[in-house]
């Protein structure tokens, strides 16, 4: 039988403390992944010249949430661009489009889920009230996602394209047409549980670090 000095059997003891916390805390949270974003994103991302930053989605108290119900009107209270997309544009556009697979993101059919708004939103709680990042403040009536699902109903089988669809946000200024670029989020939908959850998004540095 093989003897282990005192020192090697400490060594040992934490090498199999260390394999159960962390096999523990793979258990708990996922290996560490984030809630908040899958950990890549949708088929077709990298291939569109057009995209360009990602969304934040936001409730009326300014926390941000990373999803909803399927009836929510509006999406999000507030969905912040996380680029600039045109200096001295002023409005703000909310969309959702169907991605599929035999077509180029350009081409995906589009629905428009708000109305133009004024941006910045100084009334809107931190940390959306002082960023001049373009902002989408929802209305009541804006379409849901519900009403999206039934103009484009998701019916691909391919990977990464089954239940899910593009949120993009454009900006636009008096007598100017909207940008051709976009911030955009990927969502996924589950119809039995009636709701949606986001699923990429691309990493920024909005909102910021909390000072707590």
């Amino acid at each position: 039988m093989l003897k282990l000095s005192k020192q090697t059997s400490i060594i040992v003891v934490a090498a199999l403390i260390g394999l159960f916390i962390a096999g523990a805390s793979a258990l708990l949270f996922g290996g560490g992944r984030s809630a908040s974003a899958a950990a890549a994103p949708e088929p077709w991302v990298g291939t569109d010249p057009n995209a360009a930053g990602g969304l934040a989605f936001f409730d009326s108290s300014g926390h941000q949430i990373t999803g909803g119900n399927l009836t929510d009107s509006p999406i999000a209270t507030y969905v912040v661009g996380t680029t600039e997309l045109r200096a001295g544009d002023s409005l703000a556009t909310l969309s959702a489009v169907l991605p599929d697979p035999a077509k180029q993101p350009a081409q995906f059919s589009a629905d428009q889920l708000s109305g133009s708004i004024v941006y910045p939103v100084s009334s809107a709680p931190a940390p959306i009230g002082s960023t001049t990042l373009p902002v989408s403040p929802g209305q009541a009536g804006d379409e849901s996602v519900a009403i999206l699902m039934d103009d484009f109903p998701q019916n691909a089988t391919a990977a990464g394209y089954v239940n899910t669809y593009e949120v993009r946000l454009k900006t636009s200024a008096p007598g100017k047409t909207a940008t051709i670029n976009y911030d955009f989020a990927e969502i996924t939908v589950d119809k039995a549980a009636g709701t949606w959850t986001l699923a990429y998004t691309p990493a920024s540095n909005f909102p910021p670090p909390s000072d707590t």
